[in-house]
């Protein structure tokens, strides 16, 4: 007889190869998400991914009315866009928060004309919108495998060049390094993690799962490798639990993996040592009664 905590229970959707394809692309999505996105928290550049996020929508909705890759419509149309912000944010006159403001915003609204124009129904558009992991197909899996390989090498080959341009930018500069292809490289990698995020969480979250993560570990280390590490095993284990909680309760698998890791945050900035709320508060009351005392 089978009890509550019968393992058998929950090893049962391994059975399937639908979840057993979403349970790897969620590893996968949370490996690339957490590395980028700790250069990105600690770049400051969260409005890059705003703007690499609905150049993904026009691509995607693109690619979804030609009929072809989702994914690859995505990736397409995202590194045409931080291109853009490349040539556009060296432009004199010109800044880079402009050239991202006008391009997101065009971006958006071309997939927003694109699908009235073609009447696609509500349900296409919640999947562009939250994703479905448990449909991806063995062809998106390599394609998100081959962008986690190509970014692992990228952050490997060019780590300690990430890392003085994310802690230091004038120190790069002083050094001799362009700011400006380092960012390129940055917003290439951001347009890659949200292409891989696309299909598991859905244009409309992807932008969370690549910060939270990594927004949790900062608040847990102040060290990048630990950071990296950490926010990699938390982005993991809100894809494999998320995913879980879609198969048994019926949710949306997409908003089900970023409000866990949206819980995660919060309990972090409550009760994470030296940083969390909780804990500076304890301090401020700790200190306030040895000089209440002395």
């Amino acid at each position: 007889m089978s009890g509550v905590f019968d393992p058998v229970t929950y090893l049962q959707p391994l059975q399937q190869p639908f979840m057993l394809r979403g349970l790897l692309a969620v590893t996968l999505v949370g490996i690339v998400c957490a590395l980028v996105g700790s250069f990105v928290v600690l770049r400051g550049l969260a409005f890059v991914g705003e703007a690499l996020r609905h150049a993904l929508f026009a691509g995607v909705v693109i690619a979804f009315l030609m009929g072809g890759s989702l994914v690859g419509g995505a990736l397409i149309f995202a590194l045409l866009v931080a291109w853009l912000l490349g040539v556009l944010g060296r432009q004199q006159g010109i800044g880079e928060d402009t050239a991202i403001g006008v391009l997101f915003s065009a971006s958006f609204a071309l997939g927003i004309v694109l699908l009235n124009v073609a009447r696609t129904g509500a349900r296409d558009l919640t999947t562009i919108l939250l994703g479905n992991v448990l449909g991806v197909s063995t062809l998106d899996l390599a394609a998100t495998g081959a962008v986690v390989v190509v970014t692992l090498v990228a952050v490997v080959v060019c780590f300690k060049e990430l890392v003085v341009v994310a802690f230091d930018p004038a120190l790069a500069q002083a050094q001799g390094r362009s700011l400006s292809v380092w960012d390129g490289l940055l917003f290439v990698l951001i347009a890659l993690a949200l292409t891989a995020a696309f299909q598991t969480v859905g244009n409309l979250l992807a932008l969370a799962l690549l910060l939270a993560p990594a927004t949790t570990a900062r608040l847990l280390t102040r060290r990048l490798v630990p950071m990296i590490g950490m926010a990699m095993l938390l982005a993991v284990l809100a894809g494999v639990i998320g995913l879980y909680i879609s198969y048994w309760s019926n949710v949306p698998s997409g908003p089900a993996i970023v409000l866990l890791s949206g819980a995660g945050f919060g309990l972090a900035l409550l009760f994470a040592p030296q940083h969390g709320v909780v804990w500076s508060f304890i301090q401020r009351r700790r200190l306030q009664h040895s000089r209440n005392h002395s």
